[in-house]
């Protein structure tokens, strides 16, 4: 799916809940919204995320400084399907979120990861000549690897999608992103999962009541990105 047909901004609200609450959420969410249809029969899919940043960990500062304008690369699969590659910018402004997505080959993934994002050739993308013009400021290499599972919703009304997300890893073995098993990785949120709640104008009053009666009245910055690289001890905070 390419995300350009969906180009608008949307509201993203996240929430940190125990893996206890988070059972007890999706039952209430499943009463009014429906699973998503990429899903396998559980209800679930995988994904496996690369992260990109410059050098100097630009785009990680400005993550956790939490600048109002900021974006940043990853390469994405979903269900270790390695014919669908992702290569995608996802943005934030002023608290509202949208992404750029561009399938790629196999071997303008491996090109990606080799650390030489100029001599990318193979496919001539929007989103890899992005990275290619900002890579000539400063240079940008791949950084880290996240995997997790993700069970979503989607609601008509608002254009709404509930996500669960849950085993978040982080591995620095980029090598086993082409492999079913993300090798030698260490657990980023233990015993939490991530509820991330995305629409477009806006959330149904069904939805708003669920998340207020289970106490979800504070949203949290949680990024996966940021905490991997903070779970790898890697980077300089």
């Amino acid at each position: 799916m390419n995300d350009r047909e969906f180009p608008l901004f949307r509201h993203e609200e996240k929430f940190l809940i125990t893996n206890i609450d988070a059972e007890i959420i999706k039952q209430q969410i499943a009463m009014i919204c429906m699973p998503d249809s990429h899903t396998g029969d559980d209800g679930y899919y995988n994904i496996k995320s690369i992260y990109f940043d410059t050098i100097n960990n630009k785009f990680l500062r400005e993550t956790i400084d939490g600048v109002d304008i900021r974006h940043k690369y990853r390469i994405r699969a979903y269900n270790n399907d390695l014919n669908h590659i992702a290569f995608e910018i996802k943005y934030s402004e002023n608290g509202l979120k949208r992404k750029e997505s561009d399938l790629i080959s196999e071997e303008t993934y491996k090109e990606l990861i080799g650390n030489d994002l100029l001599s990318v050739e193979s496919d001539n993308t929007t989103v890899i000549r992005k990275i290619q013009d900002e890579s000539l400021l400063y240079p940008i290499v791949p950084v880290v690897m996240v995997g997790y599972k993700r069970m979503p919703f989607v609601h008509p009304m608002g254009n709404v999608r509930i996500t669960f997300d849950s085993d978040i890893i982080a591995s620095s073995d980029l090598d086993s992103f082409y492999e079913s098993d993300i090798k030698n990785y260490t657990d980023v949120l233990p015993g939490m999962q991530v509820l991330e709640v995305k629409y477009d104008e806006f959330l149904p009053r069904q939805i708003r009541n669920i998340l207020n009666r289970n106490g979800l009245l504070n949203q949290t910055a949680f990024s996966k990105y940021a905490n991997a690289r903070e779970t790898l001890n890697k980077g300089a905070y």
